[in-house]
């Protein structure tokens, strides 16, 4: 997807790395916000739902991270720490 604004919008390395760190921050609230909600639900429709968007999320996330890493982009400590126990 970046290469992809990179070659039709000119963005450079600098603006990539802004637009995957803000991702970043916005893919882990709603994995946050997911999570509560599958804390706070008992019907199996809603759960199933929930558990695909988290599922969803967490591949966004892992891509997101892979394209932080190749640009050598500084990680969060919350994302170090997952990065961490991903490896274990």
């Amino acid at each position: 997807m970046f290469k992809i604004l990179k070659s039709v919008f000119g963005f450079s390395d600098s603006q990539e790395r802004l637009e995957i760190s803000r991702e970043l921050g916005e893919v882990e609230k709603m994995l946050s916000i997911q999570e509560e909600k599958l804390n706070l639900t008992d019907d199996d429709d809603l759960l199933e739902a929930l558990i695909f968007e988290c599922k969803a999320l967490e591949k966004r996330h892992s891509y997101l991270l892979k394209r932080a890493k190749e640009l050598k982009l500084e990680l969060s400590p919350y994302e170090r720490i997952k990065e961490a126990n991903r490896d274990v």
